[in-house]
């Protein structure tokens, strides 16, 4: 899948500070392996006090999930890190306020802690996975953000939507239907572009680097060559 490695969207809108931290979003379609990543990077930087992972409330049991063969290792195509609540108690949250975001899709409610935008100010790059249609919403919500966008191969997608052994055949067919949707970056918003198909160990280091740059006060820059070799 050839696509831009890094890119910002308005660059001149962004300010490189340790003062005040990023939403870092990261997105894509269903299959593509975001938990899988976001918790593989959460583990090599559990000590070190400049990120914030957000575990997200759902209404879905949490972890549901079977395995798939990737890069030759057993992967856990599930591996979610979310609050399960029913339908009920997430309305009744969200009635009182309890997220500061939320969306419905596939069925299912998401929501997102009220303490994010607090931990920003302090400093924090804040990582959470949320749905591609939300991101001005984050933009409006947190200020900073940099997108990060995960994808894999259509092949590798259906097979590890079908191998979770979670969604219907007609869900799968729609979800692999919107997994190329192109994403529409909010103003003022970094970009960076995850290949997921086949090398989890590179696309973990790719994340892993970008917040480190985020995290030193700097912006992760297309014209500097040593990064872009570093991340192909």
């Amino acid at each position: 899948m050839e696509r831009e490695i890094l890119s910002l969207s308005g660059a001149s809108n962004l300010t490189s500070s340790k003062n005040t931290g990023w939403f870092v979003a990261v997105v894509g379609p269903s299959g593509a392996g975001k938990d899988t990543i976001i918790n593989a990077v959460r583990k090599i930087v559990k000590d070190q006090p400049d990120f914030l992972f957000i575990r997200r409330t759902i209404t879905r049991k949490a972890g549901i999930s079977g395995e798939a063969l990737q890069a030759g290792t057993k992967i856990n195509i599930g591996n979610e890190d979310n609050i399960a609540v029913s339908e009920d108690e997430f309305l009744k949250l969200s009635k009182n306020h309890a997220f500061s975001m939320e969306w419905f899709a596939h069925g299912i409610h998401y929501g997102l802690p009220k303490n994010i935008a607090d931990n920003i100010k302090r400093g924090k790059i804040v990582i959470a996975n949320i749905s591609r249609e939300y991101l001005e919403a984050a933009k409006q919500m947190f200020g900073r953000i940099f997108v990060v966008e995960v994808n894999a191969d259509i092949s590798i997608l259906r097979k590890r939507l079908i191998m979770r052994n979670r969604e219907q055949a007609e869900d799968i067919k729609e979800r692999l239907g919107r997994a190329n949707v192109a994403i529409h970056l909010p103003v003022g918003a970094g970009y960076c572009y995850i290949d997921n198909s086949d090398n989890l160990q590179h696309a973990v280091e790719k994340l892993l680097s970008v917040l480190e740059i985020l995290a030193a006060g700097k912006i992760p820059d297309i014209s500097d060559k040593a990064w872009l070799s570093k991340n192909r």
